[in-house]
């Protein structure tokens, strides 16, 4: 998930590549690990550093605390 969001695009999975890991993680996964980040991630924060549009993102997470 993370190589995704390299700030070089060329640094970036292709969509192939991409599809490939996430059917092996996909056929590894457990169904009890959960997606965790250190801290909050604000998309309007990371699209003003990035310089690109927030509205550009579509995105739909809840934050568990």
């Amino acid at each position: 998930m993370k190589s995704c969001w390299h700030w070089s695009e060329n640094s970036r999975p292709l969509p192939g590549e991409l599809l490939l890991r996430l059917e092996a993680a996909s056929r590894s996964a457990n169904d009890k690990a959960v997606l965790q980040v250190p801290e909050l991630v604000v998309p309007e924060l990371y699209a003003d550093v990035a310089g690109i549009r927030a509205e550009s993102f579509y995105y739909s997470y809840t934050t568990i605390l």
